[in-house]
């Protein structure tokens, strides 16, 4: 025959139907489970699969069905990291664990960090993608407490918004060296472009021979008798130092890949966690809890554009989109126009937004997105509270795509 009709009548099981648009999916180049992904192919009926003679139909109700199923599963589950991850490795054929490096050969393969930030890994482990292997039994453990905390450290960094904490890695990796040494160093791999923390890198790797109570990472370097940086971890064992090495090439690589070298120290529609805002602000600590932070006449607004979670009726703050240029925005409780924050709010010059559609999915952080600077303008105290709100102008439009999901993620 020319062709085959098949007819699959789903009934009230709409959980069948996402297993039947899971094993279309699988149909593509490479079967992962990517939520994104697998709705974009539902949504035009598999057309980018790409297979001649090829062609899928599905009912509108059930197309609906499938979708808000979708966006209501946690693909970042036990079930569906270790799906994906075997996944990726059949399509790549190894009968061995990929290695870090391997997810930068595809567009197609998952993101790394994914398996990094898996949660219920184990504490003596941390979070680091060689914890997760030993998780799920790939491979048994074999590096010491030392070793594994030096990974978790730079797994923490990942993805980078900088490089220089793994330059200054990768070079006393090779040998101990003198602030100075690392300095050349950095100014070499950088070559001619400028980008000003150098010294806050180098003493950042200093602050972290003695913690402070907001950053609870262990020193990862300490100071030799000579005065020189050395790694703490033991760099004997060849295995750890092949892994170091390929985490380390993964993450200048996929900096370079997304950033270029010549980087900017935010980039527009980019997604940031706390910890890496505060690193790109060269901050000490890495924890910043509030949603605003004022920087000479630049304002940083952090804001989550769902308020579900948020139980005091007082701080779900009106924060939306007008239009994809204007953003209404409220500021926190007693910030007034005749305080002093608030004066530094309407006589700033320039305002940075980042977003997000809600702080977590499961038990994961979702990080925020980068959309760009503005200015403040029209602010007017709150009737009842002691709060203003503005119309954040925008200097560039949001993209369709984006400005319709966060425009009704309060929904």
């Amino acid at each position: 025959k020319e062709y085959l009709t098949v007819l699959d009548f789903i009934g009230n099981s709409y959980k069948r139907s996402v297993y039947i648009a899971k094993a279309l999916g699988t149909m593509s180049n490479v079967p992962l489970f990517n939520k994104k992904q697998l709705m974009h192919l539902i949504k035009n009926d598999f057309k980018d699969i790409d297979i001649p003679n090829f062609k899928v139909e599905i009912d509108e109700l059930s197309k609906e069905e499938i979708l808000n199923y979708l966006e209501s599963i946690n693909e970042n589950s036990k079930e569906y990291l270790k799906q994906d991850y075997f996944s990726f490795k059949s399509f790549l054929g190894l009968l061995t664990p990929p290695k870090q490096t391997d997810f930068l050969d595809s567009d197609r393969s998952p993101d790394l960090v994914r398996f990094v930030r898996a949660t219920g890994i184990g504490r003596d482990l941390g979070n680091s993608y060689y914890a997760y292997l030993v998780s799920i039994g790939e491979i048994n453990p074999k590096f010491n407490q030392e070793q594994i905390k030096l990974l978790e450290f730079l797994s923490f960094l990942l993805p980078l918004i900088r490089v220089e904490e793994y330059v200054i890695i990768r070079s006393l990796i090779e040998s101990p060296k003198t602030k100075i040494e690392l300095m050349d160093e950095l100014k070499q791999y950088l070559i001619e472009q400028f980008i000003p923390f150098f010294d806050h890198s180098i003493s950042y790797m200093i602050g972290r021979l003695n913690p402070n109570k907001y950053d609870d990472k262990e020193a990862v370097v300490m100071i030799d008798g000579e005065g020189k940086f050395q790694i703490k971890a033991d760099l004997s064992n060849p295995e750890f130092k092949e892994h170091l090495l390929d985490l380390i090439s993964y993450g200048l690589q996929r900096y370079e890949k997304e950033n270029g070298l010549r980087a900017k120290q935010f980039h527009q529609y980019k997604t940031y966690f706390n910890h890496q805002f505060m690193l790109a602000m060269c901050e000490t600590y890495l924890t910043y809890q509030k949603g605003t932070m004022i920087k000479d006449d630049k304002v940083y607004i952090f804001t989550n554009l769902n308020k579900e979670d948020q139980t005091k009726e007082d701080l779900k703050y009106h924060d939306a989109f007008v239009d994809p240029n204007t953003f209404e925005w409220e500021s926190k409780i007693d910030v007034t126009m005749d305080s002093t924050e608030g004066k530094k709010l309407i006589h700033s010059k320039e305002a940075h937004l980042f977003v997000r559609a809600k702080s977590k999915t499961g038990n994961l952080t979702l990080p925020m997105i980068y959309l760009g600077k503005g200015k403040l303008t029209d602010p007017k105290p709150h009737p009842t509270k002691k709060t203003i709100g503005f119309k954040l102008l925008l200097n560039e439009t949001v993209p369709n795509e984006l400005y319709e999901e966060l425009k009704h993620a309060h929904e």
